[in-house]
């Protein structure tokens, strides 16, 4: 189980990497230059990679499918928490003289 979860992860962690990285190319750059076609098939590569995870558990079942998927949720579980905590921290900031 602990290798589902641990492979699910590892999807997860490389497709918000290579989401981030299209998006600040995108954001910073304009969508200009030389990197472009890399950040493109990193975008495509993303759906693909997810993909042949599942594919790989379901047809031969070396691991546990719902257990993938909640490894492969886990960055958006952690994303969602830390919105939270930040919109929670931002309301109830405290300024400089003590006040809430």
């Amino acid at each position: 189980g602990a290798v589902s979860v641990g492979v699910g992860g590892a999807i997860s962690y490389v497709n918000f990497l290579w989401l981030k990285r299209a998006v600040d190319y995108i954001v910073l750059n304009g969508g200009q230059g030389e990197v472009g076609r890399w950040v493109r098939l990193q975008y495509i590569g993303r759906y693909a990679l997810i993909g042949l995870g599942l594919y790989v558990t379901i047809r031969f079942t070396l691991l546990d499918l719902a257990l993938l998927l909640a490894g492969v949720f886990s960055y958006v579980l952690a994303v969602l928490l830390e919105c939270f905590f930040e919109i929670g921290r931002s309301l109830f900031r405290v300024d400089q003289n003590g006040r809430t």
